[in-house]
């Protein structure tokens, strides 16, 4: 289903926010994906304008990417809808570490 891509796509895009490094392997296995798969979705974030910082075999997004620049210039939210989006974010990343147990 072409959503459930779009959902591995923000969440890789959260995994490689939250300061911490990640191998393909770990992608993968966090997403319930190939690492081929992971080598595919990561080809499509730099062809999108994400800054891919590799480390050894360890991978993170540059916060600093133009995407997040574009982003942050295009979206004006309100505060109840800043804290909407929060709460929707904790909710998936306590999902994501569920299904990582």
């Amino acid at each position: 289903m072409r959503m459930d891509k779009y959902g591995r796509e923000l969440d890789l895009i959260l995994l490689l926010t939250d300061n911490a490094n990640y191998t393909t392997q770990q992608l993968a296995d966090r997403l319930g994906i190939t690492r081929r798969n992971v080598y595919y979705y990561l080809d499509y974030l730099r062809d999108c304008g994400f800054n891919l910082i590799k480390s050894g075999t360890c991978y993170r997004l540059d916060r600093s990417s133009s995407f997040f620049r574009r982003l942050h210039e295009n979206i004006a939210l309100s505060e109840a809808e800043a804290d909407y989006i929060c709460r929707k974010l904790d909710f998936t990343d306590r999902r994501t570490i569920r299904r990582s147990r």
